[in-house]
Parts: structure tokens; C-alpha cells; sequence
């Protein structure tokens, strides 16, 4: 059957109607922020296609152990440092992760573990860190859940698995007078242990610092230093609270418990152009340049051929804002499996994008070999020739660039680039009556509209989002531009380069005579040309007539 997997993820949207989010009965795969796929993927990802991977060391921002399935089965590949600080998780899914990792059980040396779930024993937990002989590094400082005492017992109980271990760090987080009482009562320090960090401090019991004497201790105040007599080995340190800022998306679920179904592969009627592309037998390249990919959504992760971030200490596999999960999901949903991704992340935590960023993310993706580039969002700065340069060349290699009308800051009506430069594809939202979104931008280079009002997709702490927006819309047309690329090379492969593409799209707008500032040549109507009554040979007919009807 077609587009399996796409047909799962709109299966998965029709059934939210159905939901009932207040039930007592339990949905894993919903209700688990870290676990959006059901079932296990079918596919495993290769040392070389983790962006995550550097040298000896793989950080993981989204903690979900199937993603990583396989990984470790590779014997010249050996582990130092496994950081998880910037994930959350539940309690038995880190179990079943550190099970995936035991394969590295004798070289990993350091070991950061995610903010996991409050638990009423870390017995478990602290038997499987003990089959990591060589550990030389613990780190809890994110694990912001665990209750200091209870946890703190268990683990000074179970240090003697580690006898390289040196450094630990506890909880980063405040802590009263009565979270001390574990560390009152430890009884022997461990010979190899030189360094504890014991969290955010008001004040250190002497009781405290008698037992620990022989070792450094550290901690983090917030305003002023601690009172402590110079003879203590104590180094304290300023609180960082940037240090602990663990992903929140800035879009939520406001209608949990009112879920509706997504009408957006109906919305244009695309059941002819659907069908007449169900056989494509090479996928199309589409490129998404934004904030990344939320890679928990396996159904979207495994259509990605590769990450690349070029925000300086950020992965293409993680999505703050969650603008680049929901364009991912959106164009899998119009144009089903006739794709596969290329994911650059262009966009900062904050929301922003640098011209430098963008530059590269667009001689990237033509590198890459994308067939379309979709931009759903603009600069957040003025631009000089260097990405005028870029878009240029990479449309006059034949690139289809697909960008938003949206402006360098929220609200302002003013597009950014590289929408200005109007040799791009631009698209606008437009609400449910087809008129544009209301404050959106207003300028000459817009060419058409898009679905863009209350759009479900993709989520970030949920598992689906409804979101308004330009970049919604700039997400659907992309979409359907793979759709028409996909009907096009199984035919005559008229579409050379982008203007080709905007003539066939002016054939089925609302307005193909009439260009508006605020509209462009209006709503996008693909029926016009695939109408589910006409033959094949009358659309085929029709399609390329189409080329004939305006300039370019």
C-alpha cells in the first residue's frame, strides 16, 4: 500500500477527535513526551549519520532509545562520554537505555544522566551504573526529580562499584538544611573519590564538611558566598541558572481535551495528484531549513537522509522552538513518502537566524542535492550579498526554494529575506475563508497563500501542536511542490528550475490574472489542473498547457 507511514500519521490525526486525554487508562505513546512512535522503527542509524557523535562523545538532546537502536553493535567504535544533562525521561525508559549502552560498558569514563522521573527506590538505576566499571565521572546535576535523601543514601551505599570513580555531581538544585541528612550519615568516603559537587547551598553543616574533609567539596551559591573557614577544601561557585534551562517549547496544546481533525490533505483535494504519484520510484530531496527536528517523531526521523546544524552548539536533531517539526511533519503528510529530508538547522534556541547560518544551510542543502528548499521563516537581521549570492546560485542550478512571508521580527509587515528578494517562491497564510492571516506581511513579492490557520502538526511537549502561521502554510506548499515535481518527472519533466514552478502554481491560484500585495495570486487550488473526473491524458494534456500560459 502508498505512504504507509504517512497514512499512520494522518490515521494518527483523524483518531484525535476520538481521544480522550483525561482517561484513567494509561497511553504510552501519547502521554510520554519522549515516546512518540508506537512501535519500534524499522530501520537503525549508522555511526556516521549521527550529527550527535563527536570524537568519543555523543550528547543526546532527545532521550528516546529506539532512535539509537543498533548503534552500539559496532566494535571499532568505543565510547568515552555519553551526555544526556539536556534530556528528560521516565525512570524504566533509562533503564532500557543504559541496557542499549552496556555494550560500552568498559570504556565509558564519563556518564551525565537526563532530568529522569522521581522514583521510590534508584536501586535498579545504581546496579546498572555499576556495570560501567571504568566510570571516572557521575553526573546528577540535571536529575532535578530525585529527592536528595533517599537518593543520596542509595548511592553513597553502591560507590564501591566504581573504583576509578573521582567526580560526582548531585542534583543542582536548592537544597534546605534537612536534604543534608544522607550526607551526615555517610560512613565511608570512597578511597578514588576526590571531587563532590553537592548542589546550590545556603549553608554547609559542619557535620558535612567533617565527613567529606578529605575531599573537595563544591557547591553553587545564588547571591553572596557562604561562610566557610579557609581550611575546608569547599570551591564555590556563582549559580548559573542558563546552565539548567532544559527544552520548553514555546507551543503547548492549549485544546487538549477539544482535539480535532486535521483537515489538511483535503483541504486541496489532492487525491488525483496523490494517485497518479503513488509509484514514484525516486524520492525527491526536500531540505528544511529551521530550528531542527524533534527526532522523537520516529515516523519523520527515519525519512531524513541528514542533519546538519550551523547554529554553533546546537544539534539539527533537537527543535526548541518546534517550527522545523512541524514543517517536517506537514510536507511528509501532503507529499507522503515520495520524500526524504534533508534537515539543516539555521535557527537558534531563541527563535532567531543569522545570515551566515542561512548562507550555509542553502549551499548545504544544494550540495546535498535537494530538489526543493523550504525557508518558513526569514533573517533576523539585514542581509548583505553573501545570501543574495547563495539563493542565486542555488536557484540557477535548478533548486526549487519555497520561503516564507514573514517578517525579520514578530509582527512586523515588513517581509525579511530571502522572501525579499522575490525570485523565491513566497507564501503567505491565509485563514479559512482563503483571506491572508490577519497582521501578516503585505508586499509585492508575495506570489500566493497557503493553509496557515489553527494548523495541527507535529508537537514538542505534546504530540501534536496547532499552530497559525506563515510558516504553516509555507510547509503545505512545499508539500504539494514535491507532489507536482513527483508528476512531472514520471511524465515529461517540464519543471527545470523555480520559475517553472511558479507558473504551474499561478495556473491553479484563485487570482492567476489578478496579483495583490497582500495576497499574491491568492489561494492554491490543485483540482484545477487534477480533477478527480478528468482522464489521465486530459491532466497530462492540461499540465503542460499550463507552461504555455504565462510568461517566465
Amino acid at each position: 500500500s502508498e505512504d504507509i507511514d504517512d497514512e499512520l500519521l494522518e490515521l494518527e490525526l483523524a483518531a484525535l477527535e476520538d481521544v480522550d486525554v483525561d482517561s484513567d487508562e494509561e497511553d504510552e505513546s501519547y502521554l510520554d513526551p519522549n515516546c512518540f512512535s508506537i512501535t519500534v522503527p524499522e530501520f537503525q542509524w549508522q555511526w556516521d549519520q549521527l550529527e550527535e557523535l563527536s570524537g568519543d562523545c555523543l550528547t543526546l538532546n532527545c532521550h528516546f532509545m529506539f532512535r539509537y537502536n543498533g548503534l552500539f553493535t559496532d566494535d571499532k567504535t568505543s565510547l568515552k562520554e555519553v551526555n544526556l544533562s539536556k534530556a528528560t525521561c521516565k525512570f524504566d525508559h533509562l533503564l532500557d537505555f543504559l541496557e542499549v549502552l552496556t555494550t560500552q560498558k568498559s570504556t565509558l569514563e564519563v556518564l551525565r544522566l537526563p532530568n529522569v522521573e522521581a522514583n521510590d527506590t534508584y536501586t535498579e538505576l545504581l546496579d546498572k551504573l555499576g556495570e560501567f566499571t571504568q566510570l571516572a565521572i557521575l553526573d546528577f546535576s540535571h536529575c532535578l526529580e530525585l529527592e536528595f535523601n533517599l537518593f543520596e543514601k542509595e548511592l553513597f551505599e553502591s560507590t564501591t562499584q566504581w573504583r576509578k570513580l573521582h567526580t560526582i555531581h548531585l542534583p543542582l538544585k536548592l537544597r534546605s538544611s534537612k536534604d543534608f541528612q544522607s550526607l551526615e550519615n555517610v560512613s565511608v568516603v570512597p578511597a578514588s573519590l576526590k571531587t563532590l559537587h553537592i548542589g546550590l547551598c545556603e549553608e554547609i553543616p559542619d557535620k558535612v564538611l567533617r565527613v567529606f574533609r578529605s575531599i573537595v567539596l563544591q557547591c553553587a551559591y545564588k547571591d553572596t558566598k557562604l561562610a566557610i573557614a579557609s581550611f575546608r577544601k569547599v570551591e564555590q561557585f556563582l549559580f548559573d541558572s542558563s546552565s539548567l534551562v532544559l527544552p520548553q517549547p514555546d507551543i503547548l496544546d492549549a485544546k487538549d481535551s477539544e482535539l480535532v481533525t486535521n483537515d489538511i490533505t483535503t483541504s486541496w483535494n489532492c487525491t488525483k495528484l496523490r494517485s497518479l504519484t503513488s509509484n514514484v520510484e525516486t524520492k525527491l530531496r526536500v531540505a528544511i531549513l529551521d530550528s531542527g527536528l524533534h527526532v522523537c517523531h520516529t515516523n519523520l526521523a527515519k525519512k531524513v537522509r541528514a542533519f546538519r546544524s550551523f547554529v554553533e552548539g546546537s544539534l539539527a536533531q533537537s527543535d526548541i522552538t518546534g517550527r522545523g517539526t512541524r514543517a517536517a511533519g506537514l510536507i511528509s503528510i501532503v507529499a507522503g513518502d515520495r520524500v526524504e529530508l534533508l534537515v539543516g538547522k539555521v535557527c537558534s534556541d531563541n527563535g532567531s537566524i543569522t545570515e551566515s547560518s542561512l548562507v550555509a544551510g542553502v549551499n548545504w542543502a544544494t550540495t546535498e542535492g535537494a530538489d526543493i528548499i523550504c525557508i518558513p521563516s526569514a533573517v533576523s537581521e539585514n542581509c548583505g550579498n553573501d545570501l543574495y549570492k547563495a539563493i542565486n546560485e542555488s536557484l540557477g542550478s535548478g533548486k526549487i526554494i519555497v520561503t516564507a512571508a514573514a517578517g525579520k521580527q514578530p509582527m512586523n509587515r515588513n517581509i525579511g529575506y530571502p522572501a525579499k528578494y522575490g525570485n523565491t517562491i513566497c507564501v503567505a497564510g491565509e485563514d479559512e475563508s482563503g483571506l491572508p492571516l490577519k497582521g501578516g506581511p503585505c508586499a509585492r513579492e508575495i506570489e500566493f497563500l497557503g493553509p496557515g490557520k489553527e494548523i495541527w502538526s507535529m508537537g514538542m511537549a505534546k504530540k501534536y501542536s496547532c499552530v497559525s502561521g506563515p510558516a504553516e502554510a509555507v510547509a503545505q506548499v512545499t508539500g504539494l511542490c514535491s507532489l507536482l515535481l513527483a508528476y512531472d518527472r514520471t511524465n515529461d519533466s517540464l519543471i527545470g528550475n523555480c520559475e517553472h514552478m511558479k507558473v504551474l502554481l499561478r495556473s491553479m491560484a484563485a487570482s492567476m490574472d489578478c496579483h495583490t500585495m497582500a495576497s499574491g495570486y491568492g489561494s492554491l487550488i490543485p483540482s484545477r489542473l487534477f480533477n478527480e473526473n478528468s482522464s489521465d491524458v486530459k491532466i497530462q494534456e492540461a499540465f503542460k498547457d499550463a507552461f504555455q500560459s504565462f510568461d517566465y
